[in-house]
């Protein structure tokens, strides 16, 4: 005989499958711990970005001293070799100024060998020339007298006299003055420096050793 089966009934609560030990009452609120995991977290981004950035300027910072210290190299050796084609245009530019001086002088109208030559029989003994340049119509001489300082200002004064009456001299510049007398220490002697002006030559009347 087949006994008839009775379904229980649903039980009204299932029991929890492990102990449930929380005080909810205790917990924090979900809300602040939110709040600030997200704060916490974008401080932290913050200072990443920060420090990425404070590394990239440094990395700028690095490529533009190298740039800057390859640049300087450049200028150095630049800057050598600018300084050598300065002096050598230096020396050049002397070169030709002591050349135009020269043409200057021989296309003058005065005869440069008469000049030379009347210059070389007035000078004085114990005098010599270290220099004779012409440039503008003006004469200048430059020399050592192996004196003593007054010997060779009397010296210097009766020169300046023979200048004005030579013949040659004379008649071809009107102003010969000195503008310089010193003691040179090294030559133990009196540097002078003579200026001689040439004489303006009048419409129709030619000085005495005017070339032809």
């Amino acid at each position: 005989m087949n006994l008839p089966l009775k379904r229980n009934a649903q039980p009204t609560g299932a029991p929890n499958w492990h102990p449930n030990f929380r005080n909810t009452q205790l917990l924090p609120d979900l809300k602040v711990v939110r709040t600030t995991f997200f704060i916490n977290a974008a401080c932290i981004g913050v200072a990443v970005a920060a420090l990425m950035f404070t590394g990239y300027r440094e990395y700028q910072a690095f490529n533009y001293r190298s740039g800057m210290a390859e640049a300087r190299q450049r200028m150095e050796a630049a800057k050598t070799e600018n300084d050598r084609f300065l002096a050598q245009n230096k020396q050049f530019m002397g070169g030709v100024k002591k050349i135009e001086e020269a043409e200057a002088f021989v296309d003058s109208r005065i005869s440069a060998t008469q000049l030379l030559v009347s210059l070389a029989s007035t000078l004085p003994e114990l005098t010599q020339f270290s220099t004779i340049a012409y440039e503008k119509s003006q004469l200048t001489l430059r020399g050592l007298i192996k004196q003593d300082s007054e010997s060779a200002s009397r010296t210097a004064s009766s020169y300046l006299d023979t200048l004005r009456s030579e013949p040659f001299i004379g008649k071809n510049f009107t102003d010969i003055s000195l503008i310089n007398l010193q003691r040179d220490p090294g030559a133990q002697a009196m540097t002078f420096e003579i200026l001689l002006k040439q004489a303006v030559v009048t419409e129709g009347r030619k000085p005495a050793g005017v070339r032809k």
